[in-house]
């Protein structure tokens, strides 16, 4: 199994492990700091999970990703697969990944250094490099760009996971 990890598993990760299990391969994606992106729609209560709120907000993905998967012919059954982001578990995604890819080495190094339980899997860690948003974008609910960034990035996972094959 192939885990992706970027920032907030919104718009990278969730975008390659949809079109990687497209491709046939049994891939998962995760984020370093979820709560980065989501901050604003989960208050402190207990009551509130990620979960409720992305049932609410229908925030499975970034727009642009889920309309480039369409466009590259991904199946809303290959897209849902996984329902909203996830924080990283060390546990349950990389010790039985066969592959760790961070799309960012620049970003996602220091978070994982950053986070004492994530040191140990600094030397399992592929790195793409493929940048982020810029920061102003990280909400969900306000998640507008210019396609032209939002295909850059995504063209060039599409590029790196396409290679996988050759």
């Amino acid at each position: 199994m192939i885990t992706f990890i970027c920032t907030g598993n919104w718009y990278r990760s969730r975008f390659a492990a949809a079109y990687a299990r497209h491709k046939g391969l049994n891939a998962i994606s995760r984020g370093l700091e979820i709560y980065r992106v989501f901050d604003d729609h989960i208050s402190n209560s207990e009551t509130t999970s990620l979960k409720s709120v992305c049932e609410f907000k229908h925030c499975m993905m970034s727009q642009e990703s889920y309309d480039y998967l369409k466009q590259l012919g991904v199946s809303d059954a290959v897209i849902t697969e996984e329902a909203y982001p996830r924080q990283l578990d060390l546990t349950t995604d990389v010790y039985r990944s066969s592959m760790v890819i961070a799309l960012y080495e620049q970003e996602h190094y220091p978070m994982i250094w950053k986070h004492h339980q994530y040191r140990e899997i600094v030397n399992k860690i592929m790195y793409w490099n493929v940048k982020d948003l810029p920061p102003k974008y990280h909400n969900p609910s306000e998640y507008t760009m210019e396609s032209s960034s939002a295909s850059v990035s995504l063209t060039e996972i599409k590029r790196l996971i396409d290679n996988m094959f050759i």
